[in-house]
């Protein structure tokens, strides 16, 4: 402590170690010694007392002034009783002789715990250094002292870094982390700052009125409390009921393992209303806690009084450890919304957000990026070659791509994937139109790697099986429109050897099975610019659906695997030239957009990190379609399309046809 003042105030030091018990014993020690004076007890020790011991034990009434010893070196024993007599203790106390003495109080620390029997308050300076002042009450068989507890008290000096802890008792009266003169009070704000009171355990507190700072009144001894700055209350337990509670800067709330919705923290049950204006309240929940979603727990509680903050108070929920193993708290990743809800409430709210990373690989083995490739195939070769191959009967044709491609999801996949189309297309021509019908069967597989957050490499296969139809009407003016609908079943298997799990790598493998829809509807217009040279507007919507399902993990959790919507639209150009009878090459460029493409899974109601491939992309494609000049019953057709943007990659295309 920093003592400001004459030469013998700089030797004094308020160091002081206090326990308090109450002893069914009479008799009075010879040596004992008992003032009565005004209800307080200030514990005091010079520098060259710093070798005696306090003791005080007994019964009696009388209101008292204890010092921490004599020069002699003698126990100072004094009479005490729990119902009658009314005490301070302070941790660190100056008032101050004359108005230009200035005495900081400083680092005391008051320790309040339980016992078996009675009260003891004793100093014993070998366990502790003098520089700092500590006050230890340690309350026992439930006794009750009606007593104030402060942890520092200055007329003009600064009141910091004083502690108040509670590790249980039964206290009444004021509970003040700092305070000064309420005729000293100009910058009192500034001079009591950074003090603490701790309540580690539950202590009988109803009556008691705690604050963060406070004035006191010489004249009839009252206090009034005053925000201070960066004072502190810490609240390590639940149930705990206090008479009024106000002016901490920072309320922290530590709840239990065992919180469960519902529960109430910190009851306070005067008519006084509670200041937390500017205050910062932060609810602290251990990951080992189990709370579900929408669960609520009451931090503050004052239903005969009001709860006030203003626009500068923040409220906040934390995580005490982000890595908790069991359970849900393990896979989930959730909001803890602290809020005042009304004027007699402050409380803690679970809302469910997702699973925690790296759960986000479960959703990105759904990205629907194999069926697209199908779509893409039906829509641009497999068209191409119905029409070339379509006659007035049914004519087969076969085309196939090959493609291998990254899609950005959050993090992302890579694939290489085949799909193949089999039809058989049919011509229906009239004076003003030609229309094009083709049945088709459609088969792909592939395999993909997955990088989700969290370093989770994880590979697998997929494949798919389905069938449906494709139709073009094509007007004389080289305009059109087209279609396609398609339906199957869609496979995919997963695994990976980095599946973290309670602070290890796990291996993990799952399949999911859904059936998919397709579909695409198109709009255009062919027209030629020179003898041998045609240009096509285009523009396509593409839709795809893959069904909802459901894994276990060998860890035991199951997800359910959300829907998956594909919504694409292409807007783009092909150049053709036709060389010659036997060859045709094309250039095209087109830019795409998917307006969704999002994938997630759910755990007990709770959201996985979303995988989605919304987004644009360009391509540009190359092409060459062939027809040997000896034989007109078959044609090719093989093309190459480059992306770039959300889907990045190359796709190949080959198609055929032959007519009977």
């Amino acid at each position: 402590m920093k003592l400001k003042g004459n030469k013998y105030l700089k030797k004094l030091t308020f160091a002081v170690l206090l326990s308090l018990s109450i002893n069914q014993h009479s008799a009075k020690a010879e040596d004992e010694e008992t003032v009565n004076l005004p209800a307080q007890v200030m514990i005091m020790s010079l520098e060259e007392w710093n070798n005696r011991n306090l003791r005080i034990i007994g019964s009696g009434g009388s209101n008292i002034v204890i010092y921490g010893g004599k020069q002699e070196g003698r126990v100072v024993n004094s009479s005490m009783d729990e119902s009658t007599t009314f005490i301070n203790f302070y941790g660190g106390y100056y008032d101050g002789i004359n108005s230009n003495e200035v005495v900081d109080v400083t680092d005391n620390v008051i320790d309040i715990r339980n016992g078996s029997v009675g009260w003891i308050v004793y100093d014993d300076p070998e366990k502790y250094d003098d520089s700092y002042n500590r006050t230890h009450i340690y309350g026992k068989n439930g006794k009750t002292l009606n007593i104030n507890v402060i942890g520092g008290h200055s007329g003009l000096g600064e009141v910091s870094g004083n502690t108040i802890n509670f590790y249980g008792g039964n206290v009444t009266n004021y509970i003040i982390a700092a305070e000064t003169k309420t005729d000293t009070a100009d910058d009192a704000a500034t001079r009591l700052h950074d003090n603490v009171v701790n309540i580690f355990a539950n202590s009988n507190l109803r009556k008691a009125k705690i604050y963060g700072a406070a004035l006191y009144n010489d004249d009839d001894r009252s206090r009034s409390s005053i925000m201070g700055t960066d004072n502190t209350l810490n609240i390590y337990v639940k149930g705990v009921n206090v008479s009024e509670m106000t002016d901490f800067n920072n309320l922290n709330f530590y709840l239990p393992q065992n919180t469960v919705n519902g529960d109430l923290v910190l009851n306070v049950t005067g008519k006084a209303n509670t200041n937390i204006s500017g205050s910062k309240v932060i609810a602290i929940v251990d990951s080992d806690t189990y709370l579900d979603l929408n669960d609520k727990v009451i931090l503050i509680q004052n239903n005969k009084g009001k709860i006030s903050d203003d626009e500068i108070t923040s409220y906040k929920g934390i995580h005490s450890d982000t890595s908790s193993s069991e359970g849900y708290t393990r896979m989930m990743e959730y909001h803890l919304v602290v809020e005042k809800v009304d004027d007699s409430h402050v409380i803690l709210r679970l809302v469910g957000d997702r699973p925690r990373t790296p759960t986000e690989f479960i959703p990105q083995v759904r990205v629907p990026t194999i069926i697209n490739r199908g779509g893409d195939l039906l829509a641009g070769s497999g068209l191409s070659e119905a029409e070339s191959a379509g006659a007035q009967i049914y004519t087969p044709f076969f085309a196939a791509n090959q493609s291998s491609m990254r899609q950005k999801t959050g993090s992302y996949v890579e694939s290489v994937g085949t799909s193949m189309i089999l039809g058989v297309s049919r011509k229906l021509d009239n004076e003003k139109r030609r229309r094009l019908v083709a049945p088709i069967v459609e088969y792909g597989l592939g395999r993909y790697d997955s990088y989700a957050d969290g370093g989770v490499h994880g590979k697998g296969n997929n494949h798919y099986i389905g069938g449906g139809i494709v139709f073009r009407d094509k007007l004389n003016d080289g305009s059109y429109y087209e279609g396609s609908i398609r339906a199957g079943r869609l496979k995919v298997d997963y695994e990976t050897n980095a599946y973290p799990f309670k602070n290890q790598y796990l291996h993990e493998d799952f399949d999911t099975s859904s059936h998919y829809i397709g579909a695409h509807f198109g709009v255009g217009r062919e027209l030629p610019c020179k003898v041998k040279d045609k240009i096509n507007y285009y523009s396509k919507f593409f839709y795809t659906y893959i069904g909802p399902d459901q894994i276990h993990l060998t860890t035991g959790e199951e997800f359910k695997l959300s829907q998956v919507h594909s919504n694409r639209l292409r807007l783009g150009t092909r150049y053709s030239y036709q060389a010659d009878e036997k060859n045709k090459l094309y250039i095209g460029t087109a830019y795409e957009y998917e307006f969704k493409g999002s994938s997630y899974a759910t755990y007990e109601g709770f959201k996985t990190k979303t995988a989605s491939i919304r987004g644009g992309s360009g391509m540009i494609e190359l092409g060459w379609v062939y027809k040997p000049e000896s034989n007109d019953r078959w044609s090719f057709d093989l093309s190459g399309v480059g992306w770039v943007g959300r889907q990045q990659g190359l796709t190949g295309r080959f198609g055929i046809n032959w007519m009977f």
